[in-house]
């Protein structure tokens, strides 16, 4: 069932607020639409760890999907910031409780360098993220949809 975010709060018909209240509950339906927001999508705190690193911010969803034959798979949907103590040209990190199916390239990037070349993944049958950039930065980005190989240990029910 699709999740509805705002309710109209608009009832005089003859007001241009009620106008503007239902033109912006139609856009929210709109976009949890296509998004696909559900009521059991749940935002949790990641716990990521790596030598000299410092996690800003780790969050992720896990979004669950049905094969061809209906067997269930998860996905992990995430956003991490990270900063060493010591600036370095490439960082692997840990994420607790989840196992990544396969190699997969992710997003990352250096948060105090312009000019880098840069390149990021998620190392398959384990835990692992890594990135690696041409130059020595200190804060290190990384997001991404990777699919994995089991439901992660973190999660509950289903």
């Amino acid at each position: 069932m699709k999740k509805t975010v705002a309710k109209n709060v608009g009832t005089l018909p003859s007001t241009g607020k009620y106008l503007l209240d239902k033109t912006l509950e139609r856009f929210r339906v709109l976009i949890n639409n296509q998004l696909d927001i559900k009521d059991q999508d749940r935002q949790y705190n990641l716990k990521v760890t790596g030598t000299n690193a410092t996690v800003n911010r780790a969050v992720g969803i896990i979004k669950t999907v049905q094969d061809e034959r209906l067997d269930k798979i998860y996905w992990l949907m995430f956003n991490i910031s990270i900063t060493l103590s010591t600036g370095a040209a490439a960082f692997t990190g840990t994420i607790d409780g989840v196992t990544f199916k396969e190699d997969t390239a992710i997003s990352y990037s250096d948060g105090d360098a312009t000019d880098n070349l840069q390149q990021g993944y998620a190392v398959g049958d384990s835990n692992t993220i890594y990135g690696e950039s041409s130059g020595v930065t200190t804060v290190k980005l990384f997001s991404g949809c990777v699919e994995l190989k089991q439901k992660p240990t973190f999660v509950s029910g289903e």
